[in-house]
């Protein structure tokens, strides 16, 4: 059976045109593939958001800890038990708790005598030539507890890193959380807290 050649010019437009959708659909699907390949390379790497606070959130590899325990041998590091991000007020209201605990905790009078000697040495000289003043160091069994007076909150956020990184038996872990006051300019009144609850004591280095 012969087809007529107008039937076959038709048919053939059309044989034509699949091909070309065909070929169509592969290239949209190649490109495609290539791109979503070219984005996934440019990923950025896992966000750690668990050490500061404020500010958006930096690569894991570009962030630090507020007490940056790795430069300084003699510290010993934080236990990793801080939520992925927290408030001011929570982080605030964290410390006041633990200073609760630490003033209703039993006395040990040996490890509190010798702990109490050991920070009133160290943290006095301290203070003394940063130009603030310690009010008083209480000890207990596995905590301690330095009051620090500092002419104004901003001299007290400049000058505070200095008892973090002070060499000090027990060396054990350390914060200090300093709220914003209503009056920077006035005199202002901190926290050290020094907890051998958390993880124990560390050795010095020779």
């Amino acid at each position: 059976m012969t087809v007529p050649k107008r039937k076959r010019s038709w048919f053939l437009v059309g044989l034509f045109a699949l091909l070309g959708s065909c070929v169509g659909l592969v290239t949209s699907l190649w490109v495609s593939a290539a791109y979503r390949h070219r984005v996934r390379g440019r990923e950025p790497a896992a966000v750690n958001v668990t050490e500061e606070m404020g500010g958006p959130p930096r690569p894991r590899s570009a962030r630090r800890p507020l007490v940056a325990a790795a430069d300084f041998d003699h510290l010993p590091r934080a236990p990793q038990e801080v939520p992925a991000r927290i408030t001011a007020e929570e982080r605030s209201d964290r410390f006041e708790a633990a200073l609760r605990r630490h003033s209703e905790e039993a006395v040990d009078p040996s490890w509190a005598t010798r702990s109490k000697a050991s920070l009133e040495k160290v943290l006095g000289a301290v203070a003394e030539v940063k130009s603030f003043s310690l009010v008083r160091i209480d000890c207990r069994s596995t905590t301690c507890v330095g009051t620090f007076d500092w002419p104004s909150y901003q001299d007290a956020v400049d000058q505070s890193g200095a008892l973090l990184h002070s060499r000090f038996r027990p060396n054990c872990y350390r914060e200090i959380v300093l709220p914003e006051p209503a009056n920077k300019a006035a005199k202002y009144r901190g926290n050290f807290l020094v907890d051998c609850g958390k993880g124990g004591e560390f050795p010095l280095p020779d």
